[in-house]
């Protein structure tokens, strides 16, 4: 007796997954960020510390931020969850493919099956992979405008984005220390159109919402770590920490806006092309916004 597979659709979408989708990407964030926070006290790996322990410090304390960010997420979480139950009543999610087994005696039914079995699991990897570049592509369109807007207007900037900029030297676990508006407006609001767009299931806007929240947190943790494989996107595309680190520098505020891809930037000439050495104390430019 030899086993033959089929491929059947399943559309449920449970509650846990929803949970999951809230609660996976700040759990990422508070133990990704520990991490650095470990680091830094017990001073491992100096060798690719961006900022001196010696540099300037930060206007507000680790308790302020973390306060912050718990603010941030308590808030993403109720307005999932509200978004979730309004949005998935009936338990229903875009398709996926399942493998179910029966059992036959042909070896032509077992052979055939067996290559169809692979072609379609390969075929989803690759439609999977296509629909979190596009979610990638969309967010960082998003972001990157909402970003440029708070920076070129004054009032945005001072009531809004300001607020993250106190923080000059970078902290894993201070790449949510925004203004609440901010959050919803330039990351929640953002997720959610580019998972919808590009027609993320609830499981695979899991994995998107946590590389997302994963890269921000590398973005601010201070430390260019070359084998550290949540940096190898942004080693990639150049959209490391680095360049999110030259960012938040006095000096550099006009430069670096984006996210995941630096395209925009370099469109409109924004992005900063001198030395990567975001320690310095350089001033190439003044702008009374700052």
């Amino acid at each position: 007796m030899l086993l033959t597979y089929a491929l059947v659709r399943v559309e449920e979408i449970t509650w846990d997954d929803l949970f999951l989708q809230a609660v996976v990407p700040a759990a990422a964030y508070w133990i990704y960020s520990s991490l650095f926070a470990l680091i830094d006290a017990k001073d491992f790996f100096p060798q690719y510390r961006i900022f001196p322990l010696n540099g300037r410090l930060n206007p507000v304390s680790e308790s302020q931020v973390v306060r912050n960010v718990l603010k941030q997420q308590f808030c993403q979480f109720a307005l999932s969850l509200i978004i979730a139950h309004f949005e998935h009543p009936c338990g229903t999610d875009a398709p996926q493919l399942q493998v179910q087994m029966h059992s036959s005696t042909d070896k032509t039914v077992l052979f055939a099956s067996s290559h169809i079995i692979h072609f379609a699991w390969i075929m989803t990897i690759v439609r999977l992979a296509l629909r979190i570049l596009a979610a990638m592509i969309i967010y960082d369109t998003w972001y990157f405008w909402a970003h440029y807007l708070v920076h070129k207007n004054s009032w945005l900037y001072k009531n809004l984005h300001a607020h993250h900029h106190q923080l000059y030297r970078p902290k894993a676990y201070g790449a949510s220390f925004n203004a609440l508006a901010e959050t919803l407006i330039l990351e929640t609001a953002g997720a959610f159109i580019a998972s919808r767009i590009s027609g993320l299931t609830s499981r695979d806007t899991i994995f998107f919402f946590t590389f997302s929240t994963l890269k921000g947190c590398d973005d601010h943790s201070g430390y260019n770590i070359p084998w550290n494989p949540i940096s190898l996107w942004g080693r990639i595309t150049g959209a490391d920490v680095l360049h999110h680190s030259i960012h938040h520098q006095a000096w550099g505020m006009k430069y670096n806006q984006a996210f995941f891809f630096p395209f925009w930037e370099i469109i409109l000439q924004c992005n900063y092309t001198g030395p990567r050495n975001p320690s310095s104390n350089k001033r190439p430019y003044k702008n009374k916004y700052y």
